[in-house]
């Protein structure tokens, strides 16, 4: 007798309202027993299931995870429970019974269950393909619950400007789950001039795609930027030697074009070397004039200070104050920091017929002055910020004469 059976003469005892539930509970036992124990569900199986408190189901034995169960207002339905590769466990539904026979279902069970068994996730596939979500939904949701997250800001910031001006543009439209290998391959291919713009923009992607499979937007598996091959890049080493800088100095200095911020913020660019972005985004609070240096909070690199020669400290001290404003380059709104100085520096570099030179390459000025007039690497690490001395030897290449000009000079002694 099983453990939930009653006992006959105990039974017999009860009050008859209370005997007939009993009984009653029994026979719904001993038919559910009776329908776990089944070794394949049948039509005649599932339509015996009978209501009982909560959820009454019935496994099958052949398709592991095959089931159905009968609801509160007496529909039959068919399921698969399984485990995705990650740990997740799914219970997607198959379908209602009478919509299709138990064979049908039995049949789309089994496909998914061998589809489960080699590493998909055929419920993902299926919620994935029903929301149709586009690319542009999957950039908005990335910005929000990632990127702005656990990223810096200036990253986030360099990455709103390549989903606005490549991603959506390209794939916007295109639902996550129909994005292939060779659409990205095209957008790639066609942006073999801007090669560092092109390998960036599939990176992002593949963290993108990668984000759409946690999220269940995309099967597991299948992201399609594995495999597309990045361009070669060539390091771009552009930087203005003394002239150059005596001849932007004497522009900014003369020219009624550029106002006094402007003018200032290219100055400090070489004169600091730093990166553009941590200009626009510095605080009066961060200048410390007493100690000549900046402290920067929050750099590409962490936190850091930037020292000042006493040429910076002067352009920074005649710089106008914006009552109000905590910023040293303030926007037209003077609660929020200037967004770019791109437009200025066209105009900059159009009058100069710098063609090649962008803003950035002010930071690559800074770098290779010190180096030509006697700054030692180490030294010039700190300077920069960089974290590594392998990133601030890119610039060693400018003291290839320093070094050819030395080799001379031993080869004379030695001769001599």
């Amino acid at each position: 007798m099983g453990k939930s059976e009653k006992n006959p003469s105990k039974i017999a005892e009860m009050p008859t309202a209370q005997a007939n539930r009993a009984v009653n509970t029994e026979v719904r036992n001993v038919r559910r027993r009776r329908v776990f124990e089944t070794k394949k569900l049948s039509t005649s199986v599932v339509e015996g299931l009978l209501p009982i408190r909560g959820r009454n189901l019935a496994w099958d034995k052949r398709i592991p995870g095959f089931g159905v169960y009968l609801t509160k207002t007496g529909r039959r339905v068919y399921f698969l429970k399984y485990r995705t590769t990650s740990g997740v466990i799914r219970k997607p539904k198959i379908g209602d019974h009478g919509a299709i026979t138990c064979e049908q279902a039995r049949d789309i069970a089994e496909k998914w269950y061998l589809e489960a068994r080699i590493g998909n996730d055929p419920s993902g596939e299926r919620r994935a393909t029903r929301t149709g979500e586009t690319i542009a939904d999957l950039c908005e949701r990335y910005h929000a619950e990632y990127s702005t997250l656990r990223k810096k800001r200036s990253t986030v910031n360099e990455e709103r400007g390549m989903i606005d001006r490549h991603v959506k543009p390209n794939w916007g439209r295109t639902r996550i789950v129909d994005l292939t290998r060779q659409d990205v391959i095209r957008v790639h291919t066609k942006m073999a001039r801007i090669p560092v713009t092109a390998n960036r923009l599939v990176a992002l992607m593949s963290h993108m795609m990668s984000m759409a499979m946690k999220w269940n937007l995309r099967p597991d598996g299948q992201n399609p930027c594995k495999g597309v091959e990045k361009f070669k890049e060539k390091r771009r080493e552009v930087y203005l030697e003394k002239p150059a800088i005596d001849e932007l100095f004497r522009t900014l200095d003369d020219s009624k074009e550029f106002n006094t911020p402007t003018s200032a913020f290219f100055k400090l660019s070489v004169l600091i070397g730093t990166r553009p972005s941590e200009l626009l985004l510095l605080r009066w609070s961060e200048v410390d004039f007493a100690r000549k240096r900046l402290v920067l909070p929050d750099s590409k690199t962490g936190a850091k200070p930037v020292y000042l020669s006493d040429e910076a400290i002067s352009i920074l001290g005649a710089l106008p104050r914006v009552a109000g404003s905590p910023w040293v380059f303030p926007g037209r709104d003077p609660s929020k920091p200037r967004k770019s100085m791109r437009h200025a520096w066209d105009r900059i570099r159009t009058k100069l017929k710098y063609d090649d030179v962008r803003a950035y390459d002010m930071r690559h000025t800074f770098a290779t002055t010190g180096l030509t007039n006697g700054v030692q690497l180490h030294e010039l690490k700190g300077l920069l910020g960089h974290k590594v001395l392998a990133t601030t030897l890119r610039y060693a290449h400018v003291l290839d004469k320093d070094m050819a000009d030395a080799a001379r000079k031993i080869g004379k002694a030695v001769m001599a």
